[in-house]
């Protein structure tokens, strides 16, 4: 049965997700010799960490758009330009 793959304890949980992405998630665990859990914990991982990037990019975008705000940053990010070098000749 194609829910064992995954484990699932109850019937409910077992309904987490459909008998389609099921057989998607354990073809990708074969296609990478990996247990399904695997997969999905990879593929919701990957999902959060772009949500925190989608979130960052819009901010920035904000700021962007905002001239006065925006000129700020540049201002801040050229004070800390010069710490970067430390002192080090360019090559």
């Amino acid at each position: 049965m194609a829910s064992e793959a995954l484990s699932l304890p109850n019937s409910r949980d077992r309904d987490l997700v459909s008998d389609t992405t099921l057989l998607m998630l354990e073809d990708l665990a074969r296609l990478d010799s990996v247990p399904v859990h695997d997969v999905l914990e990879w593929l919701v991982r990957d999902r959060w960490g772009q949500r925190i990037m989608d979130a960052h990019n819009a901010a920035y975008a904000v700021l962007r758009d905002d001239p006065v705000a925006w000129s700020e940053e540049q201002a801040e990010r050229a004070v800390y330009d010069g710490a970067l070098a430390d002192g080090l000749d360019d090559e």
